[in-house]
């Protein structure tokens, strides 16, 4: 529940997620430190709907990691191998086939990003992409996080922070 959440409202990977450390979460963002690309280490943004379920979730970690209990004991040596797994299994009983996957939700965000408007840059810096243009790419290198964060939190996705309040 709280790995597909997560997902759903940043279009993180699932490495991303299950690699994430409390540490390394505050109130608006938190911060990817272990990501497949150089693009993909950088602070995200979260959904104010997010909010909530990952105050709860920082608190209640029991080993510093946002998605508490997971084995990385197996050939790759991945916390995520496991929930990769759990997520197939779960996503084929409810009926979705091999088109759909955890990869679906950094579509979903993307495509969500772009219908509001925000720029093509901040959209990629928040999914961890990198920007192939020598101006905003090599040189700009960072965008400010108020804009990212105003932007993230702008998306109506359909869910508010109140399906995520825990007690």
């Amino acid at each position: 529940y709280y790995l597909i959440a997560i997902g759903m409202f940043t279009g993180c990977r699932i490495s991303e997620i299950c690699n994430l450390k409390s540490q390394c979460v505050d109130a608006k963002s938190f911060s990817v430190l272990d990501s497949k690309t150089y693009a993909g280490t950088r602070e995200v943004p979260l959904h104010s709907a997010l909010e909530p379920l990952m105050k709860f979730l920082k608190k209640n970690t029991y080993d510093d990691f946002i998605i508490p209990g997971l084995s990385s004991s197996n050939q790759q040596v991945q916390r995520s191998k496991g929930m990769i797994q759990k997520f197939s299994r779960l996503k084929k009983e409810l009926g979705f086939g091999p088109e759909h996957g955890f990869h679906s939700f950094r579509s979903t965000i993307a495509h969500e990003l772009e219908n509001a408007g925000v720029n093509e840059v901040h959209a990629a810096r928040i999914l961890g992409h990198s920007v192939r243009s020598i101006t905003y790419g090599l040189y700009s290198g960072k965008s400010d996080f108020d804009i990212l964060y105003a932007s993230f939190s702008a998306l109506d996705l359909g869910i508010n922070a109140r399906h995520f309040e825990a007690d």
